[in-house]
C-alpha cells in the first residue's frame, strides 16, 4: 500500500524512516533468499517505497550522509550477520561451500538493494570521491562498495583459510586425488568478482600456486628420471601439460597458463633437456635408432616449448649425426651384402625378372636342372667362382641402393611426420644424407650414381615395371630424390644413358614391354633436372621408335626387290651427333653377313639419301649353332665374338695372331673376344693335341689357375664340353669405358659455359668471386676451385676473357 504524502512528513530521521518503512523489506528480502535465492526479488510496489522514502529524506530532510550510512550498514548487517555468523563453525570443504553459497546470495542481495536504493545510487554514491592515500577521485557505485564491505568484512578474514584450503585441494589433485572441481571454480570466481585488477588474487593465490607447482614438479622430475626410462618419463611430462592445462579451464584464471606452463618447462624439460637428448640408455639417438617415432614426435612436441638454442639446435645436430652415422654403418656393412643376399634369395626371385643376370646367377643350379631349355648364362662345367662374383658385384650394389632408399624413406618420415617439417631438421637431413652419399668409400671404385644406375637397369627389367602402378611410380620418386642429394649427377646421366642404350639394343626393333615407365622416369628426370639432362634419353628413345617403323619398311623392300636373306638382319640406325663416342671397326665377316648388310646400304640409300652408314660390329647380337659331342646348341652372343667363334669350325686351331691377321682386327679387342669365349662358360678352350686324358686334366687345371693368354697359343673349340641346355647366351667382351673421358670433357663444356655467360653478363669481376658464383651455379657436379680456376686461365688463352690491366685480381669479357 502507498504510504500517504501525510505519513511522509511526519518522519523525524534515518532511524524513524528504517523502522517504519525500510527495515520490513529488507527482512522480507533476507527471507526469500534463504528461501529460494533464484526467485527472490523487490516489487515495483517495495521499489516506488523506498525511492520516495529516501528521496524525502535527502530532499526534505536533507539526510543523504546518514541515509547512505544507513545503506551501508545493511550491506555490513547482512555480511556479518547472514555469512560470517554461519561461517564460524564450518572447516575445510564445508567452509568453502558455505562460503561460495553465501557469495551467492550476497550477490542477489546486493542487486536488489541496489535497485530500492537506486535514488541514493545516482545522486550519491556514483559522485566523485577520494579514495586511497594519494585522494584520487573514483566514482564507486553502490554495488562496489556493497563488493568492498564483502571482502573487508568476510573474504580478508578468511583469506589465509581460503588461500590454504584452495592449495591444499590442488595439492591432493597432483597426487592423484579427486576434487570438487566446481567447489574450487566457485571459490577462485570469488578473487575474480572481488578485484577485476586481480592483483588479490595473484598476491594471495597465484603466487603461493606457482611456487607449489614448482616444488612439486622438481621432486616429480627427479623421482621420474630415477625410475623411468626418457620415453615413460616424457609421456608423464604430457600428461602433466595436459593436466595443469585442464586445471587452467576448470578453475584457474586463464591468465596463469603461461605461468604454469612456464615452470613446467623449466623443471620437466629445460633442467633435463641435456639428459633427454643425450642419454645413452634412452635418449633422442636410442629413439633414432630403434625406430621409436611416436617417441619421437613426443620429445619434438615438448623440446619446441623451449628457445631453439635450449633444445632443437641440440637435436636437429644428433638428426644430422645419426644419419651420417647409419649411412657410415651401411658403407662398412657393404663386404657383408653377399651373405645377405644368400638369405634373402626369395626376395630376389620376386623383384628381378627371371631372364636378367642377377637373378640368373642366383639360380644357377636351380634353373639348370628344372627348366633345360630357357635362355640362361648356365654351365655346369663353367667357372662357377666367376659367376658369383658377378652376381655378387651386382647383387650388392642393387641390395645397397635397397638400403639407401629404405633411408631416405625413413629419414623423410621422421623429418616430415615426427619433427613436423622443421626446417632446422630439414637442414640436418639435407646436408647428413648427402655427405654420406658423396663419402669416399674404400671398398669399391663406383660412385653412388653407378649403383643408382644399376639398381634403375634392374628395375626396368622386371616384370613389375612392365605397366605403371603406383608402387612402381613410388620407386621411381624415390630414386629422383637420392639422385637430387648426389654431387656427381651428370655421372648418373651417362650411366643410364649407356643401359638405356644397352636395353635397347638387346631389345631390337621391338616394342620396349616397359616403355611407359621408361618414359615415365624420364619425365621425372626432366622434371628435377630441366631438359637439358634428359635431352640424350629423350632421343634414344625416338630412335627406337623411329627403328621399329624402318626395319618393317626394310622387310617391304626385301620383299618387293625379290631379296631372299640367308640370314635375319635386324638393323639399328643411330645418329652419329648423339652417338659420338661409338666407333666403326675394322672387321673381316662372313660373306652371307656382307650380302645382308649390303642388302640394307641399299635399302637406306633410298630412304635417307643424304647419309651415309657404318657398321658397328661390337653392337648388337647374333645368334651361332654349334654342334658339340653331347648336343647342338644355340648360342647368343655379339658379333665379334660370332666372328671369331666361326673361325673355329670343323675342327679348326687358331691362335690369337692367326685371328688377328684373318679378322683384321687389333690384336686387344681380338683378346676380349676370345677370353669372353672362354670364360664362364668355357667354349674355345686351348689345344692338347697327342697328350693323355690325365695330362689334359692337369693341364686344364693350370689354365684355370693362369689366364694369361699367349699371342701363339693355339685354341679350338671345346667339343667335349657338357651341357645342361641347348639355349643360352655368352657373356659379352668386357668393353673399354670412355666415361672418364667423356665425363672430363663434359665437365669442361660445363664450365666453359657457365664462366663465359657470367663475364659475358656483368662484363667484368673479381677472380675469386666469380670462381664462386661458378660452382654455385652448376648443379650436375660439384667441381673445384682448382678446376674452375684451369678453365678460365684456357678461356683467357683462347681470348674469350682477359685480365685487367690495373688490376690481376678482375676478369673482363673480351668481345
Amino acid at each position: 500500500m502507498d504510504p500517504p504524502i501525510d505519513d511522509l512528513d511526519t518522519l523525524k530521521d534515518v532511524n524513524d524512516a528504517w523502522t517504519r518503512y525500510l527495515k520490513p523489506v529488507i527482512d522480507d528480502i533476507k527471507v526469500q533468499i534463504e528461501q529460494n535465492p533464484i526467485t527472490a526479488t523487490a516489487n515495483e510496489k517495495n521499489i516506488l517505497l523506498f525511492t520516495q522514502v529516501i528521496q524525502h529524506l535527502c530532499q526534505k530532510l536533507d539526510l543523504i550522509k546518514d541515509v547512505s550510512e544507513l545503506t551501508l550498514k545493511i550491506i555490513i548487517d547482512y555480511c556479518n550477520m547472514e555469512i560470517n555468523l554461519p561461517l564460524r563453525s564450518l572447516k575445510d570443504e564445508q567452509f568453502l561451500q558455505g562460503l561460495t553459497q553465501n557469495w551467492e546470495k550476497f550477490k542477489i542481495f546486493v542487486k536488489i538493494v541496489c535497485s530500492l536504493f537506486q535514488y541514493l545510487d545516482d545522486n550519491y554514491f556514483n559522485a566523485t570521491q577520494h579514495t586511497g592515500n594519494d585522494k584520487s577521485l573514483h566514482l564507486l557505485s553502490l554495488q562496489q562498495r556493497a563488493y568492498n564491505i564483502f571482502k573487508e568484512q568476510v573474504f580478508n578474514c578468511k583469506i589465509k583459510m581460503i588461500q590454504s584450503l584452495i592449495l591444499d585441494y590442488i595439492d591432493q589433485e597432483r597426487s592423484g586425488e579427486t576434487i570438487n572441481i566446481t567447489l574450487m571454480k566457485n571459490t577462485i570466481d570469488i578473487f575474480i568478482d572481488l578485484d577485476p585488477t586481480l592483483e588479490q588474487f595473484y598476491n594471495n593465490l597465484e603466487i603461493e600456486f606457482l611456487q607449489r607447482a614448482r616444488t612439486f614438479y622438481q621432486q616429480f622430475a627427479q623421482r621420474s628420471l630415477d625410475q623411468d626410462t626418457i620415453p615413460d618419463f616424457m609421456i608423464k611430462c604430457e600428461t602433466a601439460f595436459s593436466i595443469e592445462s585442464k586445471r587452467i579451464d576448470n578453475y584457474m584464471n586463464k591468465r596463469t597458463e603461461p605461468k604454469i606452463k612456464q615452470i613446467l618447462d623449466d623443471e620437466l624439460l629445460k633442467k633435463n633437456v641435456e639428459i633427454l637428448i643425450k642419454s645413452k640408455e634412452s635418449g633422442f639417438r636410442l629413439l633414432l635408432e630403434h625406430d621409436r617415432f611416436e617417441d619421437l614426435g613426443r620429445m619434438y612436441r615438448l623440446i619446441t616449448h623451449m628457445d631453439n638454442e635450449t633444445g632443437i639446435d641440440s637435436m636437429a645436430i644428433e638428426f644430422g649425426e645419426h644419419i651420417k652415422n647409419t649411412g657410415q654403418n651401411l658403407i662398412d656393412l657393404y663386404p657383408q651384402l653377399p651373405v645377405r643376399i644368400e638369405e634373402q634369395r626369395e626376395y630376389f626371385e620376386q623383384i628381378i625378372d627371371k631372364d636378367n643376370k642377377i637373378n640368373s646367377a642366383i639360380q644357377l643350379k636351380k634353373n639348370a636342372t628344372t627348366h633345360p631349355d630357357e635362355n640362361r648364362i648356365i654351365d655346369p662345367q663353367s667357372d662357377e667362382q666367376k659367376v658369383k662374383i658377378d652376381m655378387d658385384m651386382i647383387s650388392k650394389m642393387y641390395l645397397y641402393v635397397e638400403e639407401v632408399l629404405y633411408l631416405l624413406r625413413l629419414f623423410n618420415k621422421v623429418y616430415i611426420e615426427q619433427f613436423q617439417g622443421n626446417e632446422k631438421f630439414g637442414a640436418a637431413f639435407k646436408n647428413s644424407f648427402s655427405e654420406f652419399l658423396n663419402r669416399p668409400r674404400r671398398w669399391y671404385d663406383n660412385e653412388i650414381e653407378i649403383h643408382l644406375a644399376v639398381y634403375v637397369d634392374a628395375l626396368m627389367k622386371t616384370v613389375e615395371a612392365q605397366s605403371l602402378n603406383k608402387q612402381i611410380e613410388t620407386r621411381l620418386d624415390e630414386i629422383v630424390a637420392v639422385l637430387q642429394y648426389c654431387d656427381n649427377k651428370d655421372i648418373f646421366l651417362y650411366e643410364i644413358v649407356d643401359i638405356l642404350f644397352e636395353r635397347i639394343i638387346e631389345q631390337g626393333n621391338k616394342a620396349l614391354p616397359n616403355e611407359v615407365v621408361e618414359k615415365a622416369f624420364i619425365a621425372k628426370l626432366k622434371f628435377a633436372f630441366r631438359n637439358t639432362y634428359t635431352k640424350k634419353l629423350d632421343r634414344i628413345l625416338q630412335d627406337h621408335d623411329l627403328q621399329i617403323e624402318m626395319q618393317t619398311q626394310f622387310k617391304e623392300f626385301q620383299q618387293k626387290n625379290g631379296l631372299i636373306p640367308q640370314i635375319d638382319l635386324q638393323t639399328q640406325v643411330l645418329q652419329k651427333y648423339h652417338y659420338s663416342r661409338l666407333k666403326s671397326k675394322v672387321l673381316n665377316i662372313p660373306e652371307n653377313i656382307q650380302q645382308a648388310l649390303q642388302s640394307f646400304e641399299q635399302f637406306y640409300g633410298g630412304y635417307s639419301p643424304e647419309r651415309e652408314i657404318q657398321w658397328l660390329p661390337y653392337l648388337g647380337s647374333v645368334e651361332v649353332q654349334v654342334q658339340f659331342s653331347s648336343k647342338l646348341c644355340n648360342i647368343t652372343m655379339q658379333p665379334t665374338q660370332a666372328v671369331v667363334l666361326l673361325q673355329f669350325a670343323d675342327g679348326a686351331q687358331k691362335s690369337v695372331k692367326d685371328l688377328e691377321q684373318i679378322l683384321q682386327m687389333e690384336k686387344e679387342e681380338v683378346k676380349l673376344n676370345v677370353e669372353s669365349l672362354m670364360q664362364n662358360i668355357p667354349i674355345l678352350i686351348r689345344a692338347a693335341e697327342g697328350i693323355e686324358e690325365e695330362q689334359k686334366e692337369i693341364q686344364q687345371k693350370e689354365e684355370k689357375e693362369n689366364s694369361e693368354l699367349g699371342d701363339d697359343e693355339r685354341l679350338k673349340l671345346n667339343k667335349e664340353l657338357k651341357l645342361r641346355v641347348t639355349n643360352f647366351r655368352v657373356h659379352k667382351p668386357e668393353k673399354h669405358s670412355y666415361r672418364q673421358f667423356t665425363t672430363r670433357i663434359f665437365r669442361e663444356e660445363q664450365m666453359d659455359i657457365h664462366i663465359v655467360s657470367i663475364i659475358k653478363q656483368r662484363k667484368r669481376m673479381n677472380y675469386q668471386d666469380l670462381i664462386n658464383l661458378v660452382i654455385d651455379r652448376i648443379t650436375l657436379f660439384r667441381p673445384s676451385s682448382y678446376d674452375v680456376k684451369k678453365r678460365v686461365e684456357v678461356l683467357m688463352t683462347k681470348d674469350f676473357l682477359k685480365r685487367n690491366d690495373g688490376d690481376n685480381t678482375i676478369i673482363e669479357y673480351n668481345p
